[in-house]
């Protein structure tokens, strides 16, 4: 048996569409209890999920039943145990993720939707600055002229042309000494117009 207001709580979508759902309803003996893939996934608690707005309302793939045990048993080796462990033990889940099928129930249910202006600067701020993945990196010379090499003679479309102009129009180059910036304001004290 599930525990039906929890799902309720977690998905908006039907709930017959959660991973593991054929199962939990035919077990009698257990109560099985709806699991955040991303807690496994992204090694992260219900009060970070809480605080990103992303723990209720979710979409069906994002859940997964487990059996009550299996579930309270998760939790508890997400606070005490290594990384190795908890990757063990979530490997299942991963593998779901990973299958052809369940990336495309992933695509399909995210196609189309618009997240809200708060959603996408809290997506943003979490990607920003140090966390980003690539912060401090730099791409290589080999690198950039294999990106420079499959890019050449590619031509963007008539509307993808005009997009990128509507999105450039009213920008100047901007330069304080060291680097060239292009934006529609100048970036602060010490900068003027034009190029190094």
């Amino acid at each position: 048996m599930i525990n039906e207001a929890q799902a309720r709580k977690y998905c908006y979508q039907d709930i017959s569409l959660i991973k593991n759902y054929e199962r939990a309803i035919a077990d009698k003996t257990r109560t099985w209890d709806c699991h955040h893939r991303v807690e496994t996934i992204m090694n992260c608690g219900a009060e970070e999920l809480i605080a990103q707005g992303c723990y209720e309302n979710r979409p069906a793939h994002d859940l997964i039943f487990l059996p009550h045990g299996e579930h309270s048993r998760l939790h508890k080796v997400g606070k005490k145990h290594s990384a190795k462990t908890r990757a063990k033990l979530s490997e299942s889940i991963k593998e779901t993720l990973s299958s052809p099928e369940v990336r495309a129930k992933i695509s399909a249910a995210n196609k189309g939707k618009k997240r809200s202006a708060k959603t996408r600067a809290k997506m943003s701020k979490a990607k920003s600055g140090e966390n980003n993945p690539m912060f401090g990196k730099h791409l290589s010379a080999e690198t950039r002229a294999k990106l420079s090499a499959a890019l050449r003679g590619k031509k963007s479309s008539a509307k993808t042309r005009a997009k990128m102009s509507k999105a450039k129009s009213g920008n100047h180059w901007f330069n304080n000494g060291i680097e060239c910036r292009f934006c529609k304001e100048c970036p602060g004290e010490g900068w003027v117009q034009g190029r190094l």
